[in-house]
């Protein structure tokens, strides 16, 4: 079993910086999409291994094409591991990117 934490590919929200960094819950776009899917086929990855991903709506898109053919994968959300994690901010509770807002949990 291996523990993989999912960051994600290509986003809207950095496609036209700084300005798309307000956009909220920003998808993959088509170039995020074939990043992510090429990626898929240079690791190998089992029905025994762990998925972790922050509650973004474009990591999650990354975790379910990283996993598109597992039957039974184990996945789990936690914004433990993001949304924006570099660079910290000198006070982050009052610098939150609508980018960096959590997915909602009853969409997750």
């Amino acid at each position: 079993m291996d523990l993989i934490f999912i960051r994600h590919g290509q986003g809207v929200h950095n496609t036209d910086i700084p300005d798309r960094l307000n956009t909220e819950n920003p998808r993959l776009t088509e170039k995020g999409r074939e990043q992510v899917a090429k990626l898929r086929f240079i690791f190998s990855f089992n029905q025994e291994d762990v998925f972790i991903s922050s509650p973004t709506l474009r990591t999650i898109e990354t975790t379910n094409i990283m996993t598109y053919g597992l039957n039974s994968a184990k996945k789990y959300v936690t914004p433990l591991v993001g949304p924006r994690m570099f660079p910290v901010p000198p006070n982050p509770k009052a610098f939150v990117l609508k980018c960096d807002i959590n997915y909602p949990l009853g969409r997750i």
